[in-house]
């Protein structure tokens, strides 16, 4: 079978293509970690909501959950990605117990509900039951405990309390934040397996000073998981209260802070990304950097300063796809802040500044390029000169 597309396996660069390749594909509410996908949508209903008003919010969540699924199909289409449609599964999380009708399709086909799901080795209960998750990791843990005991002779005492650190008590920890709340009952299978392994470890000075419990350590893991969620936004905003850089895109984002973080649709682009930073083909940005000799519009006769402003409000150049951003968003102003507020307010203003980012600046990067091409003068990145600009030394004999 021929291969006309892939990544270099085992490297760094591997992975940051495949992050810039499903880059698009991550919208809010679909999630992505290496091969696997995850589409999720919710809904919120009274405790006395009646059962047609409760069918009703899941026929419209099963709706947005159609339209997340046939974007990642189209996406899976575009960017030639197979998607295995016979393995995709539904659950449905609640504490109702009526039937879930209708079911989500994905590429024409109805995807099955299910009572549990397997999402990154973790099983997913439609009751959040961690019962049977808590069962199979003790039952992998004891035959990995099995093993350790089989061969304890051939170990010192510290070298056992470190295979079984890493290689035992590791597969009892996995996600423990989302389960440590489970019953008594079911989390005392573990703690069997702990006392066990003391036994097999047998130094108790050594176990007792290096070893502290399950209990403690699942508490201290649930409690940092709690505390970077409701303390990691007050952080992140207290550090964007002082920027070093960025300024323009914090002062831009800072007074929506919460709605942007909140959003329920947009995705950043390539270009987008330039536009609200100001780094791209900018006249005063490629100044800035030595790729250009003015920071003039090269669009404009006069050569006023090319900056992100004139670009998106006032360069004549841009006129029928600034009307068309208008059509969408109004005829306010276009300064950053104002295609923030639009881009937060609704996907269809979202999808309208991101339309007209990537053409303006395409079509800027085009120009940039001709300009370098029929120039008699050398660009400025090729005239350094010195040690940057000599690759004599670094040539083989």
């Amino acid at each position: 079978m021929a291969i006309n597309a892939g990544v270099p396996q085992g490297s760094v660069l591997s992975a940051t293509l495949f992050l810039l390749h499903i880059n698009d594909l991550l919208k809010p509410g679909t999630f992505g970690y290496a091969d696997d996908s995850t589409v999720a949508e919710r809904y919120t209903s009274s405790a006395r909501a009646s059962g047609s008003q409760i069918q009703s919010l899941r026929e419209a969540m099963v709706g947005r959950l159609n339209s997340s699924l046939e974007a990642v199909s189209a996406w899976g289409n575009a960017n030639l990605v197979e998607f295995n449609a016979a393995k995709t599964q539904a659950c449905l999380f609640s504490a109702k117990r009526s039937q879930f009708s209708p079911a989500p399709t994905f590429r024409g086909a109805a995807v099955p509900i299910t009572d549990c799901l397997d999402i990154l080795g973790v099983t997913l209960t439609s009751t959040l039951n961690f019962g049977p998750f808590i069962e199979a990791k003790a039952h992998l843990a004891a035959k990995k405990l099995g093993i350790l005991a089989k061969v304890r002779q051939y170990f010192t005492q510290e070298q056992l309390l470190k295979l079984y650190q890493a290689q035992v008590r590791s597969c009892m920890e996995y996600c423990s934040h989302l389960w440590d709340g489970s019953a008594r009952y079911q989390l005392d299978a573990l703690e069997a397996i702990e006392r066990r392994a003391k036994r097999i470890i047998g130094n108790d000075a050594l176990v007792e000073s290096k070893l502290q419990s399950l209990e403690h350590r699942r508490r201290v893991a649930s409690l940092s998981v709690f505390y970077r969620l409701h303390f990691g936004e007050s952080e992140w905003r207290q550090r964007l209260s002082q920027p070093r850089a960025g300024l323009a895109v914090i002062a831009a984002i800072s007074p929506l802070f919460e709605e942007w973080l909140e959003r329920r649709h947009g995705v950043l682009t390539y270009r987008l990304t330039q536009v609200l930073t100001g780094h791209g083909s900018f006249g005063r940005f490629l100044f800035l950097i030595g790729r250009e000799e003015t920071p003039g519009c090269h669009h404009c006769e006069d050569r006023p300063e090319d900056t992100v402003e004139h670009t998106v409000a006032l360069c004549p150049a841009w006129a029928e796809h600034r009307r068309v951003l208008r059509d969408v968003v109004g005829d306010g102003d276009l300064s950053r802040p104002a295609l923030v507020q639009a881009m937060v307010r609704s996907e269809g203003d979202w999808d309208a500044v991101s339309s007209f980012c990537e053409a303006v600046m395409l079509a800027k990067e085009e120009a940039g390029r001709v300009r370098e091409r029929t120039s008699s003068r050398p660009s400025r990145r090729e005239r350094h000169s010195g040690r940057r600009g000599s690759r004599d030394d670094l040539r083989p004999p």
